[in-house]
């Protein structure tokens, strides 16, 4: 057995423990090839061998892993950055975005403020109209009124002087016919 795998292995074993193992190594290697001594012998050595590569591949595997995982940490914090950078991207987008959204939304209620101004000044400049022609109706209701009533009076006054006249024109026209029929009468005969 190699000197180094040995001294690994009596690495925390008393003076005594590691000189009683040595003797016990060199008494079964002596002998006959075939012996069982000598095989448990080859076989404890091959055993042994393996038992002192196992804290070798252990530490080989601890750093292999230690590199492995180095190497995961580097890769998990340049995803972590990217991912990072990517959410910074687009947060400022989403934020340059909602400010667009924001500032077209003010001009919209900016827009919308002047329109109602402009709507609430027609609406008041109609009203006013509404008002002026209800005025200016209720004045020619009233005109047309006064002038029915003067004209049914103008009327009835027509209408009582026709009367009057037509006595006055049938009288006349009476008189003349009697003055004709009495004149005719006179000078006829």
């Amino acid at each position: 057995m190699e000197k180094n795998d040995f001294d690994f292995l009596c690495k925390d074993l008393s003076a005594d423990e590691v000189r009683q193992l040595s003797k016990a190594l060199k008494d079964w290697c002596s002998g006959d090839e075939n012996s069982f001594p000598v095989q448990l012998a080859l076989l404890t050595r091959a055993q042994w061998r393996a038992a002192a590569q196992v804290p070798v591949h252990m530490e080989k595997s601890l750093k292999l892993i230690d590199l492995k995982l180095g190497e995961y940490r580097q890769q998990t914090a340049a995803l972590l950055k990217s991912f990072n950078a990517a959410v910074n991207t687009k947060t400022t987008e989403l934020e340059d975005i909602l400010a667009g959204q924001r500032d077209e939304a003010k001009i919209a209620l900016t827009d919308l403020r002047v329109h109602t101004a402009n709507a609430k000044a027609a609406t008041d400049q109609l009203q006013d109209q509404l008002k002026k022609g209800e005025r200016e109706m209720k004045r020619i209701l009233e005109f047309t009124e006064t002038e029915r009533r003067r004209l049914e009076t103008a009327v009835r006054e027509y209408d009582e002087q026709r009367s009057q006249w037509s006595v006055v024109w049938f009288l006349m026209l009476l008189v003349a016919v009697l003055a004709i029929g009495y004149l005719l009468g006179k000078y006829w005969h």
